[in-house]
């Protein structure tokens, strides 16, 4: 079989697509070739571009009502013989989307096509034979994360990848598309750890109402036996910003609370990736408050299905993270929450938002908006922004991370957060004030904004953190 070598040029923002394609076997050293449009630049419009046997693939959102990324196709000939990025309605889809099936990413081989999938929540790959056309579905468990291996063979008859979950460490799998068989090649091992007992461990997953009748996502992971009697210590944790998913993969520090009793809980609200795009453009610009709402919501489900007791719950965010748990579970609805967890939390919004000399304003205001040009979204970021509203009243317990090297979050913005939070929090009343109104705040001089290179960092950090909330809830509490 034939094999045109193409080279393809794109061009991506947060928010659109460009990409243009170059036919090498049509260019020379004495005849240079110009690069023709295969998809033109349209607001909002994204797209990731491969090339299989005589066509094109790509995943985009064009077109789509439900916003969520679609497969299609477009044959060799129509782009040879059509004209530059007029190319629209000649694309044939081949997966269609919906709001609950998220296309992440695909792989492409000589014989087949490997996509890889949320569907409602669920990670699976499809593979596609091209000779068949017939798609065959692979998957491990009702949640984790399925990402591609290192396949470098473009002949090949296999592929591999690998699976995580938050009760199972790496997993490397091969799949023959011939057979349809996978197998196991090798489970990794944590060196000194005590190993993880898959069916030790229990997963609930709801559909929470949210304040409009939107059903929010949410999973708790606890160790099989425990009643959940609402005596239950548990960590929420959330997102919802740029279309980015909370990780559903293996944390050995959350697996080792797990062993003593904790429950573990995941709200994907609106602004995150877990729905897709459409579930992404819910959380964002005016309609940014989904997210605080949603994760109000999934506290009090928690607390009205009697898995835990506000003095028993805790929240954690990282990065823009820790806008939405800093907003939510201090300023929203402190009395909800006995502890936050911030790491190098976005919390004074408003202020770096008309900063532009800090290096993410102006992709920052795609996903906030611009409070230089419109007064709208200034009062409205205004509204929303940790720092901005920070008031006279009793605040959960909080531990905060600070890294002095992180270019996206300045540190100077998060100490400046913690000084007015002293200045303004009342002195502790629902529970013992442990030193300087519950607030700690830890300085790392490493690390950066993504946290240490090295585990053994990055587990202490992990277990100081449930050091410290173990501690604050040591006492027995009026449940």
């Amino acid at each position: 079989m034939w094999i045109r070598t193409l080279l393809m040029i794109s061009s991506n923002t947060k928010e659109d697509s460009e990409v243009w394609v170059i036919d090498r076997e049509a260019a020379s050293c004495d005849k240079i070739q110009s690069p023709k449009l295969l998809i033109p630049r349209r607001e909002g419009v994204k797209a990731h571009i491969d090339h299989l046997r005589d066509y094109f693939v790509m995943i985009t959102n064009h077109g789509v009502k439900s916003k969520n990324y679609k497969l299609t196709t477009l044959t060799d000939e129509v782009f040879n013989n059509g004209s530059a990025g007029a190319f629209n309605d000649k694309w044939e889809d081949l997966i269609h989307s919906n709001e609950g099936f998220v296309i992440a990413e695909f792989d492409c081989f000589k014989d087949f096509l490997a996509v890889y999938i949320k569907n409602q929540g669920r990670p699976e790959l499809l593979v596609q034979d091209l000779t068949t056309r017939e798609f065959t579905s692979i998957s491990l468990d009702d949640v984790g994360e399925i990402h591609p291996g290192l396949n470098q063979d473009y002949d090949t008859k296999s592929l591999r990848f690998s699976f995580s979950s938050p009760f199972t460490y790496n997993q490397l799998y091969e799949y023959n598309h011939q057979t349809k068989a996978k197998r196991l090649i090798k489970e990794y091992k944590l060196a000194g750890s005590p190993q993880i007992v898959r069916n030790q461990f229990e997963c609930k997953q709801f559909l929470v109402p949210s304040h409009d009748g939107e059903e929010v996502p949410m999973n708790i992971y606890y160790k099989k036996g425990i009643n959940l009697d609402r005596r239950n210590k548990t960590l929420l944790e959330g997102y919802g910003a740029y279309g980015l998913s909370l990780h559903q993969s293996f944390n050995i520090v959350h697996t080792s609370a797990m062993e003593k009793g904790w429950v573990i809980a995941q709200a994907f609200v609106r602004g995150g990736g877990e729905k897709g795009i459409y579930w992404h453009e819910q959380g964002k610009l005016a309609k940014k408050p989904n997210s605080f709402k949603d994760f109000i919501a999934c506290a009090e489900y928690l607390i009205a299905q009697r898995i835990t007791h506000p003095n028993l719950l805790a929240a954690k965010g990282s990065s823009a993270g820790g806008t939405l748990v800093a907003q939510a579970c201090m300023n929203m609805h402190p009395e909800l929450f006995r502890a936050c967890l911030l790491n190098v939390p976005f919390l004074d919004v408003l202020s770096c938002l008309v900063d532009e000399t800090l290096p993410l304003t102006a992709t920052d205001h795609l996903e906030f908006g611009n409070p230089i040009t419109d007064e709208k979204v200034y009062q409205l970021i205004n509204s929303f922004s940790p720092y901005e509203n920070l008031s006279k009243r009793e605040y959960p317990s909080i531990l905060m991370n600070v890294s002095l090297t992180d270019p996206r979050v300045p540190h100077w913005t998060n100490l400046k957060f913690i000084e007015k939070l002293r200045d303004m929090a009342d002195a502790p009343q629902r529970f013992p004030d442990f030193g300087g109104k519950n607030i700690v705040v830890r300085l790392n001089k490493e690390g950066g904004h993504f946290g240490a290179l090295d585990n053994d960092t990055n587990l202490a950090m992990g277990t100081f953190e449930f050091a410290w909330l173990d501690y604050i809830m040591f006492k027995k509490q009026n449940i």
